[in-house]
This record gives C-alpha cells, structure tokens and sequence, in this order.
C-alpha cells in the first residue's frame, strides 16, 4: 500500500517526538551497584572455575595431539572450543552434531555432562558479556553509566543498545537488583501486555483473536482451550504455559520441530513431535487469520519492503 505523504510526515514526526527522550536516557545514564556487581562477578567466576573443573574431570585428560618429535601428548580440552566439545562428548556416547542451544537441550535432561556445560556457557557468557566489562564503562564525573541508544539500531526497526548493551542484561534479579534508583527516586517497571500478539491480531485482522482482547479474555488460556479442545475453565497451569509457545511461536510461523524446541528452550515445556503437529494444526484452524496472513506473505514472493502499522518502512535483504 503506497504511503500517503501527510502519512509520512507523521512517521518521521513519531521518530523524531522519539529522540528528545533516547537523548535524555543517554544523557542521565543509570546507576549500577559497584559493591554489588564485584560480589556478583566474584560469585560468576567462581561457578565457572567450579563447572569447568568437573567438566574436564569426566569428560577425560583431553586432545591428544603428535608433537614435533612424533611424539603423542595430551593437551587439556578447550570448553569454548565447538569442535573440541563436541569430539569429547561423542568419547562419552552424546552425539552432539553441533553445541547449539537447540542441540543441547535435547540432552539436557539425559546427560548430567550437558546440562553442566549449558550452565558453563551461561556463566561465561554473563562473565565476559556483562559482568566483567560494565564497571570500565562507569562515567568517572557522574559515576553513573551513559549507553548508547540506537533508534533504528536493529534490521527489524528495533532499538538496539552498546558501550556498554544494558538493554540485553540477564533477566535474573541478582542482576537487575545492582541497577539501582538515585537517592530518593525509585526505578518503574513496565511492559506492554502481549504487544506481539496484539500488533499480529491487528495486522491479520483475525476476528477470534481481536475478539478475545476485546473481551479482555487471557488469550493463552483461550489458544490452550482451542489446541487442547476442552473447556477453558478446565485449562491447567501446565497448559497454559504451552500454550505461550504456540503463541509466540506459531504467528513467526514456526514448524512443528521449531515448535517443539522452542517451547522447551524458553518455556521449560516438553511437547512430542506429533503434539506439536497437532497444536500447529489446530492453532491455525481456530485463528483463520493469522493463517491467511501467513499464506498472503508466502505468496508475495517479490515484496521488498513492508510497513508498520504506524507506517515505518522496512525493507527486505535479498
């Protein structure tokens, strides 16, 4: 749909009402806990040295290499090391064919080995992503941190954030505890309820979605009763939480193997292949649609560009 220019001029007026608030964001900065944080990063390291150590422990001595002499030595496994972890674990019966996230989580709950090294990764990454470089970035004048906020900072349209990325600070609360308020000020946390599924109902025009929200119905509930087909009132907690998935997962137009990692990556819930398929099916028979959508994109094989609701303008790599 061509954009109207009276339209665009309220785009670029959105994003530029925008950047008086990313300017004073940078400009106040935030204040980090250093006392904190230190005790924070000593408790990380210690994990690691700890995780590393029975890792290497069982998992044997290491790569065996020849020497310039011809001689065979033993050299300690290198844990960030794909092929070296994954050459270990095979010694071991795991047939890991890559150390991605999906990957491991297929053998978290059968190997003690995997969720160890899982844990390791996630440690090291807090270690070396957050918790040692954030204190090097403290302003020496205002003692306070000053990230840069990028506007259209992502592909998507995304902010995005650097020197140093808070926006992508783990979500535990050991961590958003050292992000404090100055004295006699206090930090407000909010969120859009579900902006996702909203934004997609709007988009498609789905009328069971649209309705729901209308109606102020929990629309996880409502997709669990529709894939579960009983009643919502019978819906379990369990369910519920499945149901989040084949939410945010199903309106990106998952498969069901995606489906099914998904769900148990970041929503902790076990679901068949064939549960998978099944709930795939049926979200798409309930929510006509996101379906219809979803096959008008397919379809516009040649489209370059799209739009926001809003109107901003996202294009396409080839």
């Amino acid at each position: 749909t061509k954009i109207k220019d009276g339209h665009l001029v309220e785009v670029c007026k959105l994003e530029f009402e925008c950047l008086h608030a990313v300017v004073e964001m940078e400009l106040k900065g935030i204040l980090l806990n250093k006392e904190a944080w230190a005790i924070l990063h000593e408790k990380y390291l210690k994990e690691q040295q700890e995780l590393s150590t029975k890792l290497l422990e069982e998992l044997g001595q290491g790569v065996v290499q020849m020497n310039f002499f011809g001689e065979e030595k033993t050299f300690g496994i290198n844990l960030d090391s794909h092929q070296q972890v994954i050459k270990a674990f095979k010694s071991k019966g795991i047939d890991l064919e890559s150390t991605s996230h999906y990957e491991l989580m297929e053998y978290k709950d059968k190997s003690e080995l995997v969720e160890w090294f899982m844990e390791y990764r996630k440690v090291t990454k807090a270690i070396h992503s957050f918790l040692s470089p954030l204190p090097q970035y403290i302003n020496s004048a205002t003692g306070r941190l000053h990230p840069s906020y990028y506007q259209l900072g992502a592909h998507s349209g995304r902010f995005s954030c650097g020197n140093p990325n808070i926006q992508q600070i783990p979500r535990g609360k050991e961590f958003r505890d050292c992000f404090i308020p100055a004295k006699g000020n206090k930090l407000v946390i909010a969120d859009y309820s579900q902006i996702e599924l909203r934004v997609a109902a709007e988009i498609a025009e789905d009328t069971t979605m649209m309705a729901a929200y209308r109606q102020n119905m929990d629309l996880h509930a409502l997709t669990a009763s529709l894939v579960a087909n009983k009643p919502i009132e019978m819906i379990t907690k369990q369910e519920r939480q499945a149901a989040k998935a084949v939410n945010f997962g199903l309106i990106y137009a998952m498969g069901a193997k995606g489906l099914q990692g998904y769900a148990k990556t970041v929503y902790g819930v076990d679901l068949s292949l064939k549960e998978a398929e099944l709930f795939r099916s049926r979200f798409f028979g309930a929510y006509k649609g996101i379906a219809k959508w979803h096959e008008r994109m397919k379809k516009a094989a040649d489209i370059r560009e799209c739009r926001t609701l809003s109107g901003r303008r996202v294009l396409f790599r080839e």
